[in-house]
């Protein structure tokens, strides 16, 4: 949820006064409006403490329309290029924190992007891949292999 979080605010950020949708778009929604949701998620075990997220997302684009019910499809063209200079060049995308932890700033890894304008269906489709490393808390585990005898002053 960090990751779709963090999406959604840097499209908010960038584009204020345009609605994001979240994982619903509700019957009616306005437009021009941007539409996010997972896609496709995988998580990789990277050792016993460290595993990472994998998670595609897609962010929908809903152009405006003029008084005959088009698209404007330089619209669309110029999101295509904006959001690939939002996403795709900076390479990483800031996540947001923990709820009340102190941790430091945090990036997530683009490490796919696409993106292909439907002029039918008067919308551009862009899919943003990212890696986000995570550590667990794990209880270190120990095995006594041997017991000291304190009275030889600890030599064995």
């Amino acid at each position: 949820m960090r990751l779709l979080n963090s999406v959604c605010k840097r499209l908010a950020q960038k584009y204020k006064g345009i609605p994001v949708y979240i994982e619903d778009l509700p019957e009616g929604f306005s437009r021009p409006s941007f539409f996010v949701t997972l896609a496709t998620e995988g998580t990789n075990l990277k050792n016993k403490n460290v595993y990472e997220d994998t998670p595609i997302y897609q962010i929908v684009f809903h152009g405006r329309k003029n008084a005959a019910n088009q698209v404007y499809s330089e619209e669309l063209y110029k999101k295509k290029e904006e959001l690939k200079a939002l996403f795709l060049l900076p390479g990483a995308i800031p996540v947001i924190s923990v709820e009340g932890s102190k941790e430091k700033k945090r990036y997530a890894k683009v490490t796919s992007y696409s993106s292909e304008v439907r002029l039918a269906e008067k919308s551009l489709y862009v899919k943003v891949g990212l890696s986000f490393t995570e550590d667990t808390k794990q209880e270190e585990e120990y095995e006594l292999i041997l017991d000291v005898d304190l009275d030889m002053g600890g030599k064995i």
